[in-house]
C-alpha cells in the first residue's frame, strides 16, 4: 500500500495511522523514564520533544558519538521490544 493512498476523504487514513504510531510506539517510548536514566550514565542529556527527543553532551568528550550511539541503540532497542521484533532484527547497527 502506497502511503499516499491512504490520505483524503472523511476517514483520513494516514492522520489515523500516524496518531497511532505516535500513541501507541513514540509517546510511550520517549516518556520512558528509563531512557532518561539510561542517558546520563552515558554522559548525554535528553530533553522531550513531541517526536522524540534532544539529545545533549559535551563536544570535547572523546565518547560523545559512542555515547549517543548507545542512546540511539537503546531506544531502538525499546522501539523494537514494542513491536514484537526479537533482538537484533532492528534496522540500527550499533558500531
Amino acid at each position: 500500500m502506497v502511503w499516499h493512498s491512504l490520505e483524503g476523504g472523511p476517514n483520513d487514513k494516514k492522520k489515523i495511522v500516524g496518531q497511532t504510531i505516535a500513541d501507541e510506539y513514540e509517546t510511550p517510548v520517549f516518556l520512558d523514564i528509563g531512557l532518561y536514566e539510561y542517558a546520563p550514565a552515558r554522559g548525554s542529556k535528553l530533553s522531550y520533544e513531541y517526536d522524540g527527543v534532544g539529545v545533549f553532551g559535551d563536544v570535547k568528550d572523546p565518547l560523545l558519538e559512542q555515547n549517543i550511539s548507545a542512546v540511539d541503540h537503546y531506544i531502538q532497542t525499546q522501539i523494537a521490544q514494542r513491536l514484537g521484533i526479537e533482538n537484533g532484527q532492528h534496522l540500527t547497527k550499533r558500531k
